[in-house]
C-alpha cells in the first residue's frame, strides 16, 4: 500500500522504519521477522517511496502475541 505522507512531515506520529520498530522490543526483533510478518500479512506496513514504516503499536502487539517470544 502507497501513502503520501507529504515532503514536510515524514511519518505520522505512531509510524517508524524497520530498524527502530525492531529494536523497540526486547529482546530486539530481526529485520528480516518484520519482513516476513509485513509478507505473510500480520503486519501492515506504509510505503512512501523507497521507505518502509510500519506502526508501533501492530509491532508491540505481534511481538507481545508470538509464542517464541523471548527465546533465542
Amino acid at each position: 500500500m502507497r501513502h503520501d505522507f507529504g515532503s514536510s512531515d515524514p511519518a505520522p506520529p505512531d509510524l517508524t522504519t524497520l530498524d527502530r520498530a525492531a529494536a523497540i522490543t526486547d529482546p530486539p526483533l530481526a529485520i528480516t521477522t518484520l519482513r516476513t510478518w509485513i509478507a505473510d500479512g500480520r503486519l501492515r506496513a506504509y510505503r512512501p517511496g523507497r521507505r518502509v514504516f510500519v506502526r508501533r503499536s501492530d509491532v508491540i502487539a505481534l511481538f507481545e502475541a508470538s509464542p517464541r517470544r523471548g527465546r533465542r
